[in-house]
């Protein structure tokens, strides 16, 4: 395949402060070589909360399965590489402006390098702009596609890292609260020696998440 990526932002820009969660197996089974051991470790059991917080139910992992965490943006990193190596041309810091469609397929996108606007076209076009993808809220009415996104399907989140500064630690590192402080949704805390994650959602659909239920979750 003669594959071209076209992304919005600059090479080691891409990703967010964020970990995922993945088995190691999965890198032999697509073919991708796996990082190194000290570019990973351990996925942490997650304890899932109850609203009453009388409930406290564990997740455990398959060993068979090698469960790990692994920063986003090193993942991300690691990946273009293994693409840009097996040949993929990644154009990094194109902002993609529309579809081009012919009759009922979309047979290229245009982008923007900040100078000029480019056409590119393809066999096959695929859409990973997000919730807010040109591509999608640009499509002639005929192919069916929701332009936007609908509130009932948007979930807002809250991110932070906090420095650990004591370097304690806690029995259940990683804790997922449901409906936390009665709020529509979930929040986390994942809590290292180095440093505490936090994470606060809500469905939109309830509303949208305010300043004021992030900093009582937060407090809390």
């Amino acid at each position: 395949y003669d594959v071209t990526v076209v992304e919005l932002k600059e090479k080691d820009k891409t990703g967010h402060d964020w970990h995922d969660m993945m088995d190691i197996p999965v890198f032999a089974a697509a073919g991708i070589e796996t990082p190194e051991k000290k570019d990973y470790h351990e996925a942490d059991s997650i304890y899932y909360r109850s609203p009453s917080k009388k409930a406290l139910i564990p997740t455990q992992f398959d060993e068979s399965k090698q469960a790990i965490q692994i920063d986003r943006k090193f993942l991300l990193n690691h990946l273009i590489n293994q693409a840009e190596q097996a040949g993929a041309k990644i154009l990094f810091g194109q902002k993609i402006i529309r579809p081009i469609c012919n009759g009922a397929w979309v047979s290229g996108i245009v982008a923007s390098d900040g100078e000029k606007e480019i056409e590119y076209t393809a066999d096959l076009v695929i859409d990973a702009a997000g919730m807010y993808s040109p591509v999608r809220s640009n499509l002639p009415s005929h192919f069916g596609i929701l332009k936007d996104i609908e509130d009932q399907n948007i979930f807002e989140i809250y991110r932070a890292y906090f420095k650990n500064e004591t370097g304690e630690t806690v029995e259940n590192s990683y804790t997922v609260d449901m409906f936390h402080m009665d709020k529509p949704g979930i929040d986390w805390a994942i809590v290292n020696e180095e440093y505490v994650d936090l994470l606060i959602g809500k469905f939109r659909m309830c509303g949208t998440l305010t300043e004021q239920e992030i900093d009582a979750s937060i407090q809390e």
